[in-house]
This record gives structure tokens, sequence and C-alpha cells, in this order.
């Protein structure tokens, strides 16, 4: 049986599902056209410094990967609380 702070907490979880799966979407989209934007400037300037724009592209997609991740455990959440017994 779960406590009241634990049903407002899957409750919670289950409305900001899409909010997940959008926020998800949006950081893959910025993190590919920063990922592009750097080459192209690694391209045309050969003295710049690739390394920190690389990390912040690598911490951008694995927040959308965390993103993705909070978006299935909400839609599992959302199955379970759907075929739960009355």
């Amino acid at each position: 049986m779960l406590s009241k702070y634990e049903k407002n907490l899957v409750e919670k979880t289950i409305r900001r599902k899409t909010l997940f799966k959008m926020l998800s979407i949006f950081s893959i989209f910025i993190g590919l056209a920063l990922a592009l934007y750097y080459a192209w400037q690694f391209y045309s300037q050969p003295n710049f410094n690739v390394g920190i724009h690389f990390a912040l592209v690598i911490f951008i997609l694995l927040n959308a990967r965390q993103n993705l991740r909070q978006y299935n455990f909400a839609k599992i959440l959302e199955q379970l609380q759907r075929d739960k017994p009355a």
C-alpha cells in the first residue's frame, strides 16, 4: 500500500510524462545542432578548442537520455495504475 506522499509522487510523475518526452526531443535537437555548429567551427577555425564544447554536447545528450528514462518510467507507472485491481 502506498503512502499519501508516494501516491502524490506517482500522480505528479504521470502528469509530467509528456513534458519528459518533449524535453528529451528538444535536448536531442539542441545537442545535435550544437555538435554540427562546433564541427563547423572546428573546420573553419584551426585553433578552435573543441574539448570543452564536445563535453557540453555530451552532457546535453545525457540529459536527453535521462528525460527519456523518466518518460518511460512515467509510462510504466501509468500502466500499473490503470491495471491495478479495484
